[in-house]
């Protein structure tokens, strides 16, 4: 018991102690922090995501970044609040922590250029394995724009309490869910084509963060399908507001 409590505590308390009072660094340790999962606490992630979101908003946006840090670093940054964000909203099944006001990603894409030194020096991996890797990076971002608003259509308020959708605004809302039903098919059928060139000796981290890409994208897709199905007679469609209502809180 103490030793699970302990897992739980740490995290915070590294940041808590404040050893590390530069917000880039404290908002990079957070997101590190996220990725530490635990059973007995699962909303650990989403405490440490809002501290990351924290330093990143005193850092500035990238057009507008507050502090002499390079614009390429802030983009980076924030694109990786915001992937953690949207991985973080379909495990617990919340709405994002992260709003377009905070971060702008259509305006802000990730261009092989804020990569530059990485994908030229890397001491792991060759060029081209690099430039594999960054593919499927950008493709889990448009993967992450795509189910922005399917995560604010179908799942609650963060704190966990359910909202009930009025039987006069569902079909507006299946309306959205349709539309982004087809992005995400249209998102496979072009990932498909653009990691087809990933060779099958390719490093075996390669391949699994690839397929991790997929995975991300199954779980959207089947809720999406699941929902866009229900509603096809009256019955199912009372079904598809029911599932809308209650379909938060991380249980």
């Amino acid at each position: 018991m103490a030793a699970s409590c302990l897992r739980l505590i740490c995290p915070l308390l590294i940041l808590d102690l404040k050893a590390e009072d530069q917000p880039l660094e404290r908002a990079q340790g957070a997101l590190l922090l996220s990725y530490q999962a635990s059973p007995d606490d699962p909303q650990i992630g989403s405490l440490l995501l809002a501290n990351a979101i924290q330093n990143a908003l005193i850092l500035g946006k990238p057009t507008k970044p507050s502090i002499s840090v390079e614009r390429s670093t802030i983009k980076r940054l924030w694109w990786s609040v915001l992937l953690r964000d949207r991985w973080i909203s379909l495990a617990l099944r919340r709405r994002s922590q992260l709003t377009p006001k905070d971060f702008d990603p259509e305006n802000n894409p990730l261009e092989e250029a804020d990569f530059g030194k990485e994908i030229q020096e890397s001491k792991v991996y060759d060029v081209h394995t690099k430039r594999i890797l960054f593919t499927a990076l950008k493709q889990q971002c448009r993967l992450a724009i795509i189910i922005t608003d399917m995560v604010s259509l179908i799942f609650s308020s963060c704190d966990g309490s359910s909202m009930g959708l009025p039987s006069k605004d569902f079909p507006a809302c299946m309306s959205r869910c349709m539309k982004t039903r087809n992005r995400l098919r249209q998102w496979e059928t072009e990932t498909r084509y653009a990691l087809s060139t990933a060779p099958p000796e390719v490093h075996h981290s390669v391949m699994s963060f690839i397929k991790m890409t997929y995975v991300y994208y199954q779980y959207p897709a089947c809720a999406i399908s699941f929902l866009t199905k229900s509603t096809d007679s009256p019955v199912g469609e009372q079904t598809g507001i029911r599932w809308m209502a209650n379909s938060g809180g991380g249980d």
